[in-house]
């Protein structure tokens, strides 16, 4: 895949997960919070980390990091 795709790619997917992420915790502190219900976080905070993954993605597609096994290594943790 050429940088472009790579780059829009990263970026889309950090503002649509970024977005997501925002979007459950306010549902869940105007509902979720007063049944005393955390599952929606911890499905909010595992949607914040293909946010970062997006942002990683970003990171080191700008960087040219050559080491191919750290950047599978990061976005393994991150999925």
């Amino acid at each position: 895949m050429n940088e472009e795709t790579i780059l829009f790619y990263g970026w889309w997917q950090f503002a649509a997960c970024l977005f997501a992420f925002i979007a459950l915790m306010a549902i869940w502190w105007h509902i979720g919070k007063k049944q005393n219900d955390f599952g929606q976080v911890w499905l909010a905070l595992s949607i914040l980390c293909w946010s970062l993954s997006g942002l990683a993605e970003i990171y080191f597609t700008l960087s040219n990091i050559q080491s191919n096994f750290l950047v599978e290594g990061v976005r393994s943790i991150l999925s």
